[in-house]
This record gives structure tokens, sequence and C-alpha cells, in this order.
């Protein structure tokens, strides 16, 4: 009998990491493909193998040099090209990558990867129609490719079509079912376009796949704080947070707004602290602190940080208004009306802005200005019963006012009729009634008493000008420069006018006056904001519009030059 001798097995090798065993597998599987280069050293099918390898390893340059050898040993093979087509483009070599992938598509034009990695190389390079033509080609050759139908949706949703977005990455969850990504992306899809149960069902769907997934779990919050459920979505970014390697800002700020929507203020204090530790100064989280604060009777310190933020030229317009009540509750109507004006530059609800500015005016006895701010109020909500009732009342007050002044100023006359002030009074007080041909009569009996009587001049001239007869205006106002040469507001009246009629240097010659006149005047800067902005000199309109934009003045005036300063803020930035 032989003797069967018995051979212990090798003892097992020991390996750090999961990554030293691969790495070890790779290292032994390019030394056994390299001895056998050795023998057949133009063998094709070894050489890209181990280009495959190299490719394993990180080392593309490596495994492009080896398809280079591929490709002069066997130059009709489109495999080869199409590889190395891949391969370029991953290091960003996209010309040499896209004539390879041509090449691998004339020499076989039935591979649909290679379509694909073309759409690929297209839409990296945002040359989306061209992307879409190759990934529909490329699901036309394999129709159950999910990676083609999940390309060709991105690239329909760079094209504006999210319909059709829709449709192809759904087709690719069908196909891939566990893929989770592409689950999340639908849900994105369905979010951009406000479909919120359709978006809950997708990204629940890639959370049972993936169930510790941040960036779902943050975005399934977005989706049911737009549905309004604030209890469950600020569950879920404090989840989303809870998974963040590093906690996002964004993500903190995002359970900011919803436990600002719970009224749970000592948590939002909290969270917006730490916020504005990681990211000193940030202005949302500023605003939300300061709402926080506010809402926790520390007016003091929200009134500190609400005066900085609102520095700030993109500030959400809720900052002026808390700012605005603010003042308000401090007896401070001036700074309170400036406030609100300056919120109406983007704020949605403008018709109950301009009525609370109208409420101060009018607390204030500015009856004139009271009715313009109802005015404006009912140009944005013509059907809000409080706003006309306010108006109303405004009116009757400037009404009675109105009459009272005319019914003794005709009294003076009946005993004086040289009395030029009566008529001049008159004549405002009819203005404001509303009625421009009695007023004219008022002014035209004054002149005529005494021609050269500058406030009825420029009177007379401003109501000319108000019911559209400029060029008799102007003539009125020249005269009055004739008799008093440095008379700011005549100067500040030919500045509009000659703005007007398109006139930019004889506007900016009057405005130099003016500002020499009254440095401090905002209308002068206002209107030298106009001017810059009219000659192109964008740095200084900016600087004009934000003196206006911080004084206090007239409310259509203030609100114009805020708009302007904040579009001109983010042109220059």
């Amino acid at each position: 009998k032989n003797e069967i001798k018995f051979v212990p097995p090798a003892e097992p090798k020991h390996f750090e990491s999961l990554a030293d065993f691969l790495a070890t597998g790779i290292e032994e599987e390019m030394t056994a493909v390299n001895n056998k280069l050795k023998q057949t050293p133009n063998n094709y099918a070894l050489l890209m193998r181990l280009s495959q390898l190299h490719e394993e390893k990180g080392e593309i340059d490596k495994a492009i040099e080896k398809l280079d050898k591929c490709i002069k040993l066997a130059p009709e093979t489109a495999e080869f090209f199409l590889y190395h087509g891949t391969l370029l483009r991953r290091i960003g070599k996209l010309d040499a990558a896209r004539k390879s992938l041509n090449k691998s598509a004339e020499l076989n034009s039935f591979v649909s990867k290679t379509y694909y990695q073309l759409g690929v190389l297209e839409l990296t390079q945002q040359n989306y129609v061209e992307a879409k033509a190759m990934f529909q080609k490329s699901i036309q050759l394999s129709p159950d490719d999910p990676y083609a139908h999940y390309q060709l949706g991105i690239t329909y949703n760079s094209l504006g079509d999210n319909k059709l977005a829709i449709m192809e990455i759904k087709r690719a969850t069908i196909l891939h079912p566990t893929d989770s990504y592409g689950h999340s992306k639908l849900g994105q899809l369905y979010q951009q376009t406000h479909q919120l149960d359709k978006a809950i069902s997708a990204y629940s769907q890639a959370l049972g796949i993936k169930n510790a997934d941040a960036f779902v779990i943050e975005r399934l919050a977005e989706v049911l704080a737009e549905k309004g459920d604030f209890e469950r979505a600020a569950t879920l970014f404090q989840e989303a947070l809870s998974g963040q390697f590093h906690p996002e800002t964004k993500t903190m700020l995002s359970l900011a707004k919803a436990l600002r929507r719970l009224d749970r203020f000592e948590d939002l204090e909290t969270i917006t602290n730490e916020v504005l530790r990681l990211a000193p100064g940030e202005t949302e989280a500023s605003f939300l602190n300061a709402v926080s604060l506010i809402k926790q009777n520390k007016n003091v310190k929200a009134k500190i940080i609400l005066e900085r933020i609102t520095e700030n030229p993109g500030v959400t317009y809720e900052a002026w208004i808390e700012l605005g009540k603010i003042y308000q509750s401090e007896g401070n109507a001036e700074k309170s009306v400036t406030a609100y004006i300056k919120a109406t530059t983007n704020a949605p609800d403008q018709a109950g802005i301009w009525n609370n500015i109208g409420i101060l005016l009018s607390n204030q006895k500015a009856y004139e200005e009271a009715v313009k701010a109802f005015r404006k109020a009912l140009s944005f909500d013509y059907t809000d019963s409080n706003i006309f009732a306010n108006l109303k009342a405004v009116q009757n007050k400037l009404e009675a006012n109105c009459k009272r002044i005319i019914e003794a100023r005709q009294s003076t006359l009946a005993r004086s009729p040289d009395d030029i002030e009566s008529y001049l009074d008159m004549g405002k007080a009819y203005e404001m009634l509303e009625m421009p041909d009695e007023a004219i009569n008022c002014y035209t009996k004054l002149l005529e008493k005494k021609p050269a009587h500058i406030r009825g001049l420029m009177s007379y001239a401003e109501l000319l000008r108000k019911t559209g007869q400029l060029k008799m205006a102007i003539r009125c106002y020249r005269e009055i420069i004739k008799i008093e040469p440095e008379n700011t507001s005549t100067h500040l009246f030919l500045v509009q006018a000659n703005l007007n009629l398109g006139f930019i240097n004889d506007a900016l010659y009057h405005a130099n006056i003016a500002e020499g006149l009254a440095p401090n005047d905002p209308k002068v800067h206002f209107l030298l904001g106009k001017i810059y902005l009219a000659k192109g000199l964008a740095p200084r309109a900016l600087k004009e519009f934000t003196q206006v934009s911080s004084s206090i003045a007239d409310p259509d005036m203030i609100a114009w030059a805020e708009l302007m300063r904040r579009r001109l803020s983010r042109t220059n930035n």
C-alpha cells in the first residue's frame, strides 16, 4: 500500500483591513498577468485586463497607457476605444475622450454604452441637447438600462422639462428598484414641482432602502414643512443633523424655521445661537435669533441685532417689520415709519404695511401723508374695507381742517382784500381737497397783486406740474431763479424736470447747486442718485440712494431709494 501523507493547510494571511485584503488581491492578480505578458507581450486581452486592474487601484494614467498599447495592437476593436474614452472623460480630457468614443461608435454602432458615455460627456459640458440625443440612442439599443434612463431624466431636468424628467427617472427606479439614489432624485423632482405627496412617497422608498441617508431625511423634512407638518419636520431635521458628520448650518436653519412655526422660542434661541457660533453674523440666523428674543420679551437685545442686520441690503423684509414694531412700542413713530417703508421693497403684504404706515402718520397728525399711504395700500388691495375706512376717516379730518382754513381766510379777505397770505393758504387747502381749478384761481389772484411773490410762484408752478403743464411750470421756476438764485426747491424742481425731459447734464447742473445750498436734504441725494444711475455711474448712485434710505423723508422716496439700493448692492457684489 502507498502511504498517504497529510499536508497541513497553509497558514491564512493576516490582513489589517478589508481594503488591505482587496489591495493584496489586485497586486497578486497583476503579478500573475505580468508574468503571462512576459511570455506573450502582444496579448491585448492580457493588456486590457492589466489596464482594468490599474483602474481598480486608481492609477488611471497607467490604465490609459496599457489601453494605448491595446489600440495599437488591435485598432479595429471598438471596446478598446470605448474604455479609452471613458477613462479620458474621468480625468477631464474631454476632447480626447469624445474622439475615442466617436471612434468606438464608428467601429460598432450597436454598443449602447458608447452612446451612454458620450451622453455623460455632453452632460458634463452642459451640452444638453446633444446629451439628450446620445442617451436616447443608448436607450434605443438597451431599453432596460436604468442608468441611461436616469441620465436622460437629469438631462430633461436641465432643459427645464420636469414632466419628461420625472417620467425617465421613474422608469429608472422601476428597472432598478433598489437604487435609493434614483428614488431620492425622483423625490427631488416631485418636490420641485410641488407634488408633495408623491415626493413623500419617493423619499420614503429611498429611506426604505437606505434608512440613514441624512440628505434624504432632510429633503423629506422640507416637504413636510411645506405641507405644514412642522412637528414631524422638526423631528426629521434633528435626525438629519444627527446623521451629518459636521452639522450643516443650512439644516440647522431649516430646523430653526420649523421651531419658529411651533412657537418653541427657547429652542429657537438655542439652535440659532449654535448657528451663529459656527457662522458668526449669519443674517438669517441673526434674524431668527432676534425673533426668539422678541417673543421672550428681550427687545433691547433684539433691537441691537435687527439694527445691525438691516444694514445688509439683502435682509428679509420681516427684519424691518420687527424693527418697526419695536420702534413703535418705544413710541418712536418716525423711525417706525421709516422701518415699515423699507419693508415695502419686497414684502408680500404691501397693503398691510402701507395701511400701518398710514395709521402711524395719522397719529402724528400728518394727514396729507397719511392719505397718500392709505391710497398706496388700496393700490395693492382695493377690496380691503379697513383700509377704505382708515382713508375715509383721515380724509374727513383733512377736509374739515381745509374747510376751516378756507372759511377763515375768506373772512380775512372780506376785511382785507389785499392779504396775499390768505390767497396762498386757500390755494393749499383747495389742493388738499383736490380742487385744482379753485387752487389755480387763488394763486392767480395772489400773483396779480404781487407777481414776484416767491412762495406764490412756487405753489402755482408746482400745481401746473401736477396738472401736466410742465413747460409752463418750468417757465415759472426760471423766473423764480432770476429773483432768488439760491432757492433750493426751485433747483430741485428743475433737476426733476430736466430728468423727465432727458436733459441729464442740465439736471446735474441744478443738482450740484442744490447740494451746495442744502447738503443734507434727502431729496437732493435722491435726485443725484437718479442722475448718476442715468449716467451709468452705479457706485456713485448706490452711495446717494444709501444716504436717502437711512434718512427720514417722504415715504415713497425712501421706498424707491431702498429698492434701488438693494438692486445696486446686488449688482456691485
